[in-house]
This record gives structure tokens, C-alpha cells and sequence, in this order.
């Protein structure tokens, strides 16, 4: 059997286990799970990314290392030094995002008036989303307007990619930036706003499709 075949098939494998081990720890209370299982779902997409991408651009490696760190750091966040943490590795994460897309995927002829309208949609949702927070904010309304305006443009930007470039790689790649704004909504809501039930189940099972979807799509970029 080819090397490269047996590595995806263990890659898969361990991808699998952390991945419904997280969902199992969350709906069955069991927060030692977590630790077993979250840290290790970005190493493995990284290691995947690298083994079987044509052209490896190293600022996604380096994307899903801040990533990774992310996850880490919200496994505790209801201490507040981590959870900012956190919030900084995945804000410097979705950045380095931005710059893919753009650099690789965007080309300035995408951005006609009809694309562009578009953005008043996303500035919409978060406005919608960031009012309903504001009260609860106290003295992150700030971090958190500047972490939403980069998870809404990685939204936006994945929109105009899609609509330039239309092929089913690219809408894979827009489904997994919206996962990730549902992800990120619901983590604020339950962070700040009031607890939800099984809130950590939603955020990472979104969480989990919003990266897979994502680099459906990087990996597919030309």
C-alpha cells in the first residue's frame, strides 16, 4: 500500500477520534476528554494540508499553528487570561486568512457594485449580533467589534471568491466561513451574554466544519 494513502488513512483516523472524543466530552460532561482530543484536530488538518496539497503556502501552516494555540487556550475559558488568549491567536489566525484570500484568491475584477452591496448584508448580521451583545460587552466592546469585523470580512471575501470564481470548491469555502461566524456568534453569546445549553457542542461541531470546509477550498486554489 502506498505510504501516502496509509498516512491520510491514520491522519483520518485520529482527525475522527478527536473529533466526535470533543463533541462526546461536551454532551457527556466530561472535561478531561477535551484535553485528550481538542489539541490535536488543527496539528492533524496541518500535517494533511502539507502532505497533500499541490502548492503548500506556509501561511496557512502557520495559520492553523495559531489555531491550534486557540484551542488551547479556550479549553479554559472561563479564566479570563486564557480566554483572551485565545481570542488573540484565533484574531491573528482569521488575519492570516484574509491574506490568503486575497493574495491568492481575489482578483480586483471580482469586486463589482452587485459584489460589493453584498458587504452591507454582512455589516448588517453584525451590527444585528454586536447590539443584541453591546450591554453585556463592558470592556471588550471594543476587542470584540474588531474580532467581528474580520470573521465578517473572511465571510465577505469568501462570498466574492465564490461569486468570481464559481465552482463547488469555492462554495465549500464560503460554507465554512459562515460556520464560522454561527461558531463565533454562539461562543459570544454564551460568553457574555448568558450560558447556553450545550453551547460548547454547537461551537465546536460548527467550529470543526468551519476549518474543514475552509481548506476544502484552500486546497483547491490555483
Amino acid at each position: 500500500m502506498d505510504s501516502k494513502l496509509i498516512a491520510n488513512i491514520v491522519l483520518l483516523c485520529i482527525f475522527v477520534y478527536a473529533s466526535v472524543g470533543n463533541l462526546m466530552a461536551w454532551s457527556f460532561n466530561k472535561p478531561r476528554w477535551v484535553l485528550l482530543t481538542k489539541p490535536l484536530l488543527m496539528p492533524v488538518l496541518a500535517i494533511y494540508y502539507v502532505l497533500n496539497c499541490v502548492s503548500v503556502e506556509y501561511i496557512l501552516v502557520i495559520a492553523l499553528l495559531f489555531a491550534f494555540l486557540g484551542d488551547f487556550f479556550l479549553i479554559w475559558p472561563q479564566k479570563k487570561i486564557f480566554f483572551i488568549g485565545g481570542l488573540v491567536f484565533f484574531l491573528i489566525m482569521q488575519v492570516l486568512y484574509i491574506i490568503f484570500i486575497t493574495t491568492r484568491q481575489l482578483n480586483p475584477e471580482m469586486f463589482s457594485m452587485p459584489v460589493m452591496a453584498a458587504a452591507i448584508g454582512f455589516l448588517i448580521a453584525g451590527l444585528f449580533i454586536y447590539l443584541n451583545l453591546y450591554k453585556f460587552l463592558k470592556e471588550m466592546k471594543i476587542p470584540v467589534l474588531v474580532y467581528m469585523l474580520v470573521i465578517l470580512t473572511i465571510g465577505f471575501l469568501c462570498f466574492v471568491n465564490m461569486i468570481g470564481n464559481f465552482n463547488r470548491y469555492n462554495v465549500i469555502e464560503f460554507m465554512g466561513a459562515i460556520f464560522f461566524i454561527v461558531s463565533d456568534t454562539i461562543l459570544a453569546f454564551d460568553s457574555f451574554k448568558k450560558p447556553l445549553r450545550m453551547a460548547n457542542l454547537w461551537i465546536m461541531s460548527t467550529y470543526i466544519n468551519a476549518q474543514l470546509f475552509l481548506f476544502a477550498g484552500f486546497m483547491n486554489t490555483y
